[in-house]
Order: C-alpha cells, then structure tokens, then sequence
C-alpha cells in the first residue's frame, strides 16, 4: 500500500514538467532566405554521387557531407532572428 502514495507523488510531479517539455516550440528547420533556390540546390543531393548496380537491384548513394556543404550555400542560408 506504500507504493500507491510514492507512484501518485511522482506522477504529480512528472505530468506538470511533461506538460512545459511538450509546450516548447518544435525544433523544426529555421526558415531560409530563398526556399525554392534551396530545395532546388538540395535536389543536387538526389544526383550526386548516384547510383550503382548489385545483383539484387539499383542502390542509390548519399553523401551526408554533400548535403551539409549544399545547407550552407546562400539560397539556403538561414534568416536572422
């Protein structure tokens, strides 16, 4: 019969800080200063360094470098706050 008390304290506890974590904004991507500009910069990414061919069928290749060099050219520069 303890536990009851110790679980209902720590659940008045836990829900209020759960509930200010779940209220902070989304970390979603920042808005960038020319987005069509972008996404076109970054459809590069589905071409280069492009694909090769195994006995089970087509494999596409990706560079996280390549993507992370393409974010940091000016259409995708980010907007200041």
């Amino acid at each position: 019969m303890r536990r009851l008390p110790t679980l209902l304290a720590w659940g008045l506890v836990a829900v209020p800080g759960l509930l200010v974590i779940g209220a902070s904004p989304a970390s979603a991507s920042p808005t960038v200063v020319d987005p069509s500009g972008c996404a076109a910069l970054l459809a590069q990414a589905e071409v280069w360094p492009g694909t090769f061919s195994t006995s089970e069928g087509t494999v596409r290749l990706f560079s996280d470098g390549y993507f992370s060099f393409l974010l940091a050219q000016p259409p995708c520069a980010r907007l200041e706050d």
